[in-house]
């Protein structure tokens, strides 16, 4: 799976929810987690880490 960034100027609006709406999210997030392989997660720890960088890098642009 190929992830495509595109920046835009302007920042959506984050739609809102609650504590326990997040905390549910979160536990099935775990859930699905603990169902992969351990290569499985080494992928997933690969890509939230380059989808940080990149987010990282943005954030560094725009306040330049």
């Amino acid at each position: 799976m190929m992830l495509t960034l595109i920046e835009t100027s302007e920042r959506e609006p984050m739609p809102h929810i609650t504590r326990e709406e997040a905390a549910r999210l979160l536990e099935e997030f775990r859930a699905l987690y603990q169902t992969l392989t351990l290569e499985e997660r080494g992928q997933v720890k690969t890509h939230f880490a380059e989808l940080a960088r990149v987010q990282s890098s943005i954030e560094n642009d725009w306040e330049k």
